[in-house]
């Protein structure tokens, strides 16, 4: 009898199995840091305990919108050959353009908290129209946060991209016969 290691194989949705409960884990964490830093708007640990239930159903929200097309498009597509290869790369794309965008939203959710109150909202979308005026706010007042911000990017984008071949290249086509 063979002896292997059993680990749970999601054939051509493994890459973004593991992107998604990365990310979940990320979103987690970052929250529990936020809520330690605003510690003193917390009343009770039942509050804390709520805002880390609500948050999680919110990033399981968000990482379904995030990952639902790749994921419906990953079960049918071939991982072999040109098409296959093809569509690696373009799954690889959209899972470090989601994961950089998640990082970079909480990167900047500590500053614009900071700012507005509140966490990132309509405005952090709405003011872009104006990249100017941002700008020029933005480098006047926030120059360590930018740096943070570059950093984490730069970051994201080289080792997502990096973990996202390995990911990617293991990854198992469903046989449907």
């Amino acid at each position: 009898m063979k002896s292997s290691s059993k680990r749970p194989m999601f054939g051509p949705l493994q890459p973004l199995a593991v992107f998604s409960l990365f990310s979940l884990a990320f979103l987690s964490i970052s929250r529990i840091l936020l809520a330690f830093w605003q510690f003193d708007r917390i009343e009770s640990f039942n509050d804390f305990l709520y805002i880390l239930g609500q948050g999680v159903r919110v990033d399981i929200a968000t990482l379904c919108w995030l990952f639902i097309l790749p994921a419906l498009l990953s079960s049918f597509m071939p991982l072999k050959g040109k098409v296959g290869e093809c569509w690696k790369w373009v799954l690889r794309l959209w899972m470090v353009a989601g994961l950089w965008i998640l990082v970079y939203m909480e990167l900047a959710t500590a500053p614009f908290i900071q700012e507005y109150d509140l966490r990132p909202n309509r405005l952090f979308v709405e003011y872009l129209i104006y990249p100017k005026e941002v700008m020029s706010m933005l480098w006047t007042g926030y120059k360590l946060e930018l740096f943070i911000g570059a950093i984490g990017t730069a970051l994201t984008l080289v080792l997502g991209w990096k973990w996202s071949k390995k990911l990617t290249d293991s990854a198992q086509q469903i046989n449907w016969k």
